[in-house]
């Protein structure tokens, strides 16, 4: 499995990453997390406040929580960049579209597909039937936008 080895940014950058991944405003995080938008606009912009930026473990772990993140990710330490969160252990707290692997009919018959979660219902839809096939996901990967020059 891939990791990442080195940060790759800070964790103020790390914070706006994942609120974009999950189109989420400070607001909706604080709402969320339990963390107020004040707090949450200093870790966003500690310069401007002239403030420390860093969360203490409970806060890190709220926000990484209500972000769908890993406390590690979201603190820029290495991690898997593709992990998989079994079903049995975990669903997602809200519908979206998530890569999911799904076991078919025979046991040793898996395969990967874009599924739908229904957050309310606790139930995976690929668009055509609705089933329990599902047996791990995971976030969709951010969209590639090439740099401009």
């Amino acid at each position: 499995m891939d990791t990442i080895e080195e940060p790759m940014d800070s964790f103020q950058s790390r914070l706006r990453t994942a609120m974009q991944m999950r189109n989420m405003s400070v607001g909706t995080l604080s709402q969320k997390s339990g963390i107020s938008q004040n707090t949450i606009y200093v870790y966003l912009n500690p310069e401007k406040y002239h403030r420390e930026s860093c969360p203490g473990s409970n806060n890190l772990e709220a926000m990484a929580e209500a972000l769908d993140v890993s406390m590690d990710w979201l603190w820029g330490r290495p991690v898997a960049l593709m992990s998989w969160v079994p079903t049995s252990e975990r669903l997602p707290e809200k519908g979206g579209e998530y890569l999911v692997s799904v076991r078919w009919y025979r046991e040793d018959d898996i395969d990967i597909d874009v599924y739908d979660y229904d957050a309310r219902c606790k139930e995976w839809n690929d668009g055509e039937s609705c089933g329990q096939r599902v047996i791990a996901w995971m976030p969709l990967p951010v969209v590639y936008k090439p740099n401009k020059k």
